[in-house]
């Protein structure tokens, strides 16, 4: 299929609109779907699409849905977004203190500058090779006994190794989770990531990545050098299956009640990568926003025919 720019901008909206966050021309311009279109080229889709009642715009905004009160919602969360990046920093300085951390990320709703009250403060997670699942396991137990187990600002579901940078899931979720990442730390990881996985530029082609100089930098830690020769004293590579096998067991016990193919979505671990979404949000905004798709406004068919 060859996509339209009235198609382009009509999906975009509505991905943004799965999470009622009108946008920004500028924001429509960056996140395009799957063609590059500047920001006249969108201004002039947008207009059409107006005048069909298929967007509306309140100020500088622009939505899917006619509820004016949804630009009071995501300017709210955008402040509370900016209030909570001191912690999210806080946080990153910590983790990389931790033994066989190489990179802290930032992810999920933050590196999109947004929260709600419901909001975690989401980490990607870049270790060592062989030793993902100690890393994994102190910084878990750090949260259980010093943080009570809070998710609201360690939240810590997804890691992989720094052979392992290449993601295979790939699909417009995935693509827009990778792109946006905000590194804080690792300059040289951070970009051999994006090349290997620069698959995610199919899906969002105008999209630029953070630049390094807008990154919070983390010293290296003397204490992380000393720790890391310490346990490397140890058995670890026993140690590190052994943990990735008392993992699995406590997953499967706890997503008993869900069937095979849901979990394969939801838990993926093995020795280089680990990722648990226990809730299968993934799964339900790429359902959602195909079911948009496959009901979307007949001047985006047409267009798209044409197009063809």
């Amino acid at each position: 299929m060859n996509p339209s720019p009235l198609y382009s901008v009509y999906s975009t909206l509505l991905y943004f609109d799965l999470f009622r966050y009108p946008s920004r021309i500028e924001e429509i311009v960056k996140y395009c779907h799957y063609q590059k279109l500047n920001r006249v080229e969108v201004a002039d889709v947008l207009t059409i699409l107006q005048k069909e009642e298929v967007v509306f715009q309140f100020d500088t905004y622009y939505s899917l849905r006619n509820q004016p009160e949804l630009i009071h919602r995501r300017e709210e969360g955008n402040q509370l977004a900016l209030k909570k990046w001191e912690k999210a920093y806080k946080y990153s300085s910590l983790m990389m203190k931790f033994p066989f951390v190489r990179a802290v990320w930032i992810s999920g709703s933050l590196s999109k500058d947004f929260m709600d009250k419901h909001s975690d403060i989401d980490y990607f997670i870049v270790t060592e090779p062989g030793r993902l699942w100690i890393c994994r396991t102190l910084l878990t137990a750090f949260k259980k006994i010093f943080l009570l187990n809070s998710h609201e600002h360690f939240c810590i579901n997804y890691f992989i190794d720094s052979d392992s940078l290449k993601i295979e899931d790939r699909n417009l979720f995935t693509a827009t989770e990778l792109l946006t990442l905000r590194p804080v730390s690792n300059e040289k990881l951070y970009q051999e990531f994006l090349l290997k996985n620069d698959w995610a530029n199919t899906f969002l082609p105008g999209f630029h990545a953070f630049p390094y100089e807008a990154m919070y930098e983390v010293p290296k830690s003397k204490l992380q050098s000393i720790s890391e020769k310490i346990i490397n004293v140890f058995p670890v590579n026993f140690f590190d299956k052994l943990f990735l096998k008392i993992s699995l067991k406590y997953w499967n016990k706890k997503l008993s009640n869900i069937n095979d193919k849901v979990k394969k979505n939801q838990v993926m671990a093995n020795s280089t990568v680990s990722k648990l979404h226990p809730q299968g949000y993934k799964s339900k905004v790429l359902s959602l926003y195909t079911d948009g798709i496959e009901k979307c406004p007949q001047i985006v068919v047409d267009s798209v025919i044409q197009a063809t």
